[in-house]
């Protein structure tokens, strides 16, 4: 039986871990936080499988991910939960942003996706949607994949930090670290930050995203009254609290699509560092003794099933 060493245990560092038992490897996990630790971006992260939608950050270079990706989360929820939802998204703008909505439209038209025009909006705005994208809660996904490796016999989890020439692990070696892998050129970090709020006078059931020239937002239904509001990207790699003007720059565009949002309660306010290159793509790097699987930035729960096949597949 194969041994893999794997290290992280952010969304790239699990999807890799749960892709290596499922081939038929015994995989040992390293973090330097325990195994219920939070203290991750893509544990507070909006948790999208949404290329089509990204096209106004990335290039169309991020619609190749999506397939596999999309299939592979479909399978997992059958032994994961992950609370998995697929359902459009609605992309919205101020009516006096409507020309720079345009532009967006017309990325999409350019990679031959169907969108749907002229679609209901809130007074005040404008609006198409993308079908069918998908999204799941990154919170479940988390402590339903801790008891999956707790139960694992294949499986085992040590807490340590490692240092970057990785000494003493067992058969291949890759390395999911996000920004905690300092070896890599050109990684950098983006803050980004969310609000969790409980709202019983909000009645949305898909991903809004709404436009803003200095204020984007996305509005994720988490069910129940439960949504997640951002998210902030910052140029940083400062981990401290949500700033204030994060925070009023959330909940005022909140309000102005949906006054249900005054009445909220501000549940949990949460930060992360997200990893990227220059390009905003995510890149897999082959060092001395390792294969490095980073710079998923904002979209890790896209990219991570298939880099993390592409990797294995080479090992296997």
């Amino acid at each position: 039986m194969k041994k893999i060493s794997i290290i992280g245990l952010g969304v790239v560092g699990r999807v890799t871990s749960l892709m290596a038992l499922e081939y038929g490897f015994a995989v040992d996990i390293y973090d330097k936080n325990s195994l219920s630790s939070e203290d991750s971006a893509s544990y507070i992260a909006g948790g999208m499988i949404s290329p089509i939608s990204e096209l106004d950050y990335c290039s169309s270079d991020i619609l190749e991910y999506y397939s596999f990706s999309m299939n592979w989360w479909k399978k997992i929820e059958q032994e994961i939960k992950v609370d998995l939802k697929i359902k459009d998204t609605l992309i919205c703008a101020f009516q006096q942003d409507a020309s720079e909505l345009e532009l967006i439209k017309k990325r999409i038209r350019l990679t031959k996706n169907p969108i749907s025009e002229n679609v209901p909006c809130k007074l005040g705005f404008t609006g198409f949607k993308i079908p069918r994208e998908g999204f799941l809660n990154p919170r479940k996904f988390f402590r339903s994949s801790n008891r999956f490796f707790q139960n694992h016999k294949k499986c085992h989890f040590f807490q340590k930090k490692l240092s970057n020439d990785l000494p003493g692990l067992e058969g291949s070696i890759i390395d999911c670290r996000g920004i905690g892998a300092k070896n890599l050129k050109n990684l950098r970090g983006v803050r980004g930050e969310l609000l969790e709020v409980f709202a019983k006078n909000v009645q949305i059931d898909h991903i809004v995203r709404l436009y803003h020239p200095r204020y984007p937002l996305y509005i994720i239904p988490r069910g129940a009254g439960l949504f997640s509001l951002g998210a902030s990207m910052i140029e940083s790699d400062d981990n401290s609290a949500i700033s204030v003007r994060t925070s009023l720059e959330i909940l005022t565009t909140a309000v102005s699509y949906d006054e249900g949002f005054l009445e909220a309660r501000i549940l949990n306010s949460l930060v992360g560092i997200r990893p990227t290159f220059p390009s905003s793509l995510p890149k897999i790097c082959k060092n001395k003794n390792s294969i490095s699987i980073n710079g998923v930035f904002r979209n890790g729960y896209l990219y991570a099933p298939s880099l993390a096949h592409k990797v294995l597949r080479e090992i296997i």
